[in-house]
């Protein structure tokens, strides 16, 4: 289904650009704490370099002639920019300890932030694969407890991080709760496109209105729960699977009908249907086109490899319906599920 593809399009995209930004954040932290090591070095090499320029043939000495020699590169390239001396005074070594415990400091405020925004973007990310349905963000104390990481870019230490981890154990649990056993029905019109070709725009505009008529009566009468259109196509949720079966079956009977006596355009209006159950995360406020989870993708996929003017349904369907006997085993297996197709 279309807007199957749109969301899991959009869905990776996201993926890939936090994974990505999450990888730069760790990169620089990274970075940070190599630089924060050569800092520490500098500021060892120059006291010891200044002490060692008063002892005599220090050079020869063999622990000392490499701090000399890191000495004088730090000083020739110091006074670029620092003189080498004011008023007979060589103040090299001050400029240097000086610069390095300011940059020591700046350069772990930014690979901190950096760790912590990390964090926060691997949590985020993981609160996106949940799939949190309504308010419960709110409602468990998540989405203010992001706000404040995200507002201050630190989180407090262990303790801080635990206590994250404990909320988001608990919206996991309140998510588990609210899962219900839900089927779902994907129609999409077999080359929609093509069919339009040629044909007047208002007669197409008014088919395709009254296609969809007769499709929402059919949800209506064997009570939907919500759904989700695309241009041509739809998903729509059922509290059972013979509920989503009868109404994919209605509309194919109906299709019929409208064919012969409806329909303006030349070519017959054709559907394919898939129908899966299992649970899924229910919230009445939430609209049918922010619900994610692989139950209805593959309800979507069902629809996609269905043969044109049937109804392809998972084995769980199958196994459910009161009435199966207008239905054969399927010859394809899609995504590791045994299919049953309509005859």
């Amino acid at each position: 289904m279309k807007a199957d593809d749109s969301h899991q399009t959009t869905s990776r995209s996201n993926v890939v650009f936090i994974n990505i930004f999450t990888l730069l954040l760790q990169f620089i932290f990274g970075a940070g704490t190599l630089i924060r090591y050569a800092l520490l070095m500098v500021l060892f090499i120059i006291p010891f370099g200044y002490v060692l320029s008063f002892i005599e043939n220090a050079e020869s000495y063999s622990l000392a002639k490499p701090i000399l020699f890191y000495d004088q590169k730090l000083s020739f390239c110091a006074n670029l920019i620092f003189p080498e001396a004011i008023k007979g005074y060589n103040f090299t070594p001050l400029f240097l300890i000086i610069t390095a415990l300011f940059s020591l400091k700046f350069v772990r405020e930014i690979s901190s932030r950096a760790s912590n925004y990390a964090k926060y973007f691997t949590i985020k990310e993981t609160i996106n694969e949940m799939h949190l349905p309504g308010n419960i963000g709110d409602a468990s104390g998540l989405n203010e407890k992001l706000a404040s990481l995200k507002h201050t870019g630190q989180i407090d230490g262990k303790q801080s991080r635990d206590e994250l981890l404990k909320v988001l154990g608990e919206v996991q649990r309140n998510l588990d709760s609210m899962k219900r056993d839900l089927a779902f029905l994907a129609i999409d019109v077999v080359d929609s496109t093509g069919m339009k070709v040629g044909e007047e725009t208002s007669n197409v505009e008014l088919d395709f209105m009254e296609y969809k008529k007769l499709v929402e009566k059919a949800f209506r009468e064997n009570g939907y729960l919500k759904a989700a259109w695309t241009p041509d196509g739809v998903m729509a949720c059922f509290s059972t699977p013979n509920a989503a079966v009868k109404a994919a079956k209605q509309v194919l009977k109906g299709l019929k009908i409208f064919n012969r006596d409806t329909k303006v355009i030349n070519r017959d209006f054709i559907v394919r249907c898939g129908v899966n159950a299992g649970k899924v995360a229910f919230d009445d406020n939430m609209p049918m086109e922010e619900m994610s989870d692989r139950v209805i993708d593959i309800a979507g996929h069902f629809q996609k490899d269905a043969p044109p003017g049937s109804v392809c349904v998972s084995k769980v369907v199958y196994n459910d319906l009161f009435d199966s006997s207008g239905f054969k085993a399927g010859n394809i297996e899609i995504d590791g599920f045994d299919t049953y197709v309509s005859k």
